[in-house]
């Protein structure tokens, strides 16, 4: 993840076509506007690490999901927003690696907040998951812990989803 200007230009020189921001995004909110107005806002992602706090309470946190903000989670992604991000890449911390599912309450509700693209992490472990997730209108999803041990198969989840008419590659 990118912590500065310099980690943003060396990352798009080597090939990438975006950026991912999270705890310098919290720690220094105006960089996500500075990286937006030299990048363009399509470079910029901001990743946020949300946890449920207290019943329906969700806060972002940094440094990989170990330290709490104490910032409302619906606040910020509306904020990271006006400071131009132009994706949001929303990671679950109580989903992540636990290969229970995914969040489907938070994610309902960040979806009526986000006016740019959504992508969803932590929890998504089956073909079921991505389905909720296409249903829904969600951009893009990221799923690791289920590929890794095996548990689904990459290449026959990509043929299910382009089943449904959603354009991916195989």
């Amino acid at each position: 993840m990118a912590k500065n200007i310099k980690d943003i230009h060396n990352a798009l020189n080597s090939g990438a076509d975006k950026v991912c921001i999270n705890t310098n995004a919290i720690l220094n909110p105006n960089f996500i506007y500075e990286a937006s107005r030299i990048f363009g806002s399509q470079c910029i992602v901001v990743c946020i690490q949300g946890k449920n706090i207290f019943e329906s309470t969700w806060e972002p946190f940094t440094e990989s999901g170990r330290n709490r903000m104490h910032i409302d989670l619906f606040d910020w992604v509306k904020k990271v927003q006006d400071l131009g991000a132009g994706e949001i890449f929303f990671i679950s911390i109580d989903n992540d690696g636990v290969d229970d599912g995914i969040e489907k309450d938070i994610i309902k509700k960040i979806k009526k907040f986000c006016e740019v693209p959504l992508l969803i992490g932590g929890g998504i472990s089956s073909l079921d998951d991505i389905n909720y997730l296409i249903n829904e209108n969600i951009d893009g999803c990221v799923m690791s812990r289920a590929l890794h041990f095996e548990k689904n198969d990459i290449l026959s989840l990509k043929k299910e989803i382009k089943s449904k008419k959603v354009d991916i590659r195989l």
